[in-house]
């Protein structure tokens, strides 16, 4: 009798256990984002005239992953993936889609292409990912960018590879602010990388 009793109470005691661990807590809802819409001053007259490709940017490991990136102060070279926290796409994708925007609202490039047609284009601007990451200390968030870009027309270099990096406090300490810090960043090099632009292509 009692062998019965424990084949069938042995599986009603595990489902139930199951249940309530399952039951105990709800897993975190998962967040997607995408960058800010970049808002340049416009130029006077366009900075290259011929028609320009932006192939998508290289990078290494993780950051080709959709997970935003996060350290501590104390442990700087410790990158940490967050586990409910995504790009709406990879950053790589996402860079170069902004700055492509970028580059069109500010009337710098007559024609942009940033798809499967960019070998078509006359000159090409080649992009590097080198660092796009959240510092998390107790008293504030601040982002870390760093990206090379070299400018190449044909077989000739008009831009050779250079880095810009910036860093950028957030307003607060959300996710929210975050990503609108990566979007201050980021138009603040391309600033850097249109004025470089300007002075290779007249």
């Amino acid at each position: 009798m009692n062998s019965i009793l424990r084949t069938i109470l042995l599986p009603l005691t595990l489902g139930a256990l199951l249940t309530g661990c399952v039951g105990s807590g709800a897993l975190p809802e998962q967040r997607f984002y995408r960058l800010p819409e970049p808002r340049p001053t416009p130029v006077a007259n366009p900075v290259i005239t011929r028609s320009l490709g932006i192939p998508r940017l290289r990078a290494n490991g993780l950051y080709h992953e959709r997970a935003l990136l996060h350290f501590v102060p104390e442990q700087p070279l410790d990158l940490r993936p967050y586990h409910y926290h995504h790009w709406s796409d990879s950053p790589t994708l996402l860079i170069r889609d902004h700055l492509a925007s970028y580059l069109g609202a500010a009337g710098a490039v007559r024609e942009i292409s940033r798809f499967q047609d960019e070998g078509r284009a006359e000159q090409k601007l080649y992009g590097r990912l080198i660092r796009f990451e959240r510092e998390v200390t107790t008293t504030r968030i601040v982002v870390h960018i760093a990206l090379e870009f070299s400018l190449d027309a044909g077989h000739q270099v008009l831009l050779p590879a250079k880095r810009y990096e910036v860093r950028q406090e957030a307003a607060d300490r959300t996710v929210h602010s975050t990503v609108q810090a990566f979007g201050t960043a980021l138009e603040a090099i391309y600033g850097e990388l249109l004025a470089d632009l300007r002075t290779v292509t007249r």
